[in-house]
């Protein structure tokens, strides 16, 4: 089983590409601390490359998520190996399959609620491949 669950803030805003299978991409980071404190006092961060195909990047991510905003992310970690000047690079990638923003009020969510919840369709914005 592939399945990661992270939650962090956004790094910037969400990108939107169109591919020419018709489908929309969007790609977007979330920077996530560590639990524990170096000796200095500050935690150290990984930042997660996440992808996610139709609405949900589209109608949700792209329209509600931007930089600093605070998100839960459930996918599937994916590799990809580049060759470049000689050298070999694995980069990972998260395929979001469930998004949720946490944190502050969201335009749209139920009165007195401050999340918005959207998971991956059966329909036809799923993987274009």
């Amino acid at each position: 089983m592939n399945k990661i669950f992270i939650t962090g803030n956004m790094v910037g805003d969400a990108k939107v590409k169109n591919l020419s299978s018709g489908k929309d991409l969007t790609s977007f980071s979330v920077a996530v601390s560590r639990k524990y404190k170096k000796e200095d006092g500050t935690y150290d961060t990984d930042f997660f490359n996440c992808t996610a195909f139709g609405k949900l990047g589209t109608d949700v991510i792209a329209k509600y998520g931007g930089k600093g905003q605070r998100v839960a992310v459930v996918g599937s970690m994916e590799s990809n190996k580049k060759e470049e000047d000689g050298s070999k690079t694995t980069y990972w990638n998260l395929v979001v399959s469930e998004f949720e923003l946490i944190g502050s009020k969201v335009q749209g969510s139920e009165e007195g609620t401050n999340r918005l919840k959207l998971e991956v369709c059966d329909d036809d914005d799923g993987i274009p491949f």
